[in-house]
């Protein structure tokens, strides 16, 4: 079976914008796509973002860990008061 034979199909093909609206338009494609590309490339920004920050914490686990890092002198100066 095609596509096309269904009624809900044809009223679906029929709906859709031509090729025209689409792209030479005011309002079509073409004239969305620099919105498009900055959304992308944004999109693309923030997740570089989160990855570096992401790895940086994993190897860095002291930044962040609840219990902070102990130094020899303050025991020291713990142990003598």
């Amino acid at each position: 079976m095609r596509f096309e034979n269904y009624r809900w199909a044809q009223e679906l093909l029929n709906r859709l914008p031509s090729a025209n609206e689409l792209f030479v338009n005011r309002g079509g494609l073409l004239a969305h796509l620099p919105e498009f590309a900055s959304t992308v490339v944004g999109a693309i920004a923030d997740a570089a973002i989160v990855f570096v920050v992401g790895i940086y914490l994993a190897s860095q686990p002291a930044l962040y860990s609840s219990d902070p890092p102990q130094t020899t002198g303050m025991r020291q100066l713990r142990q003598r008061a």
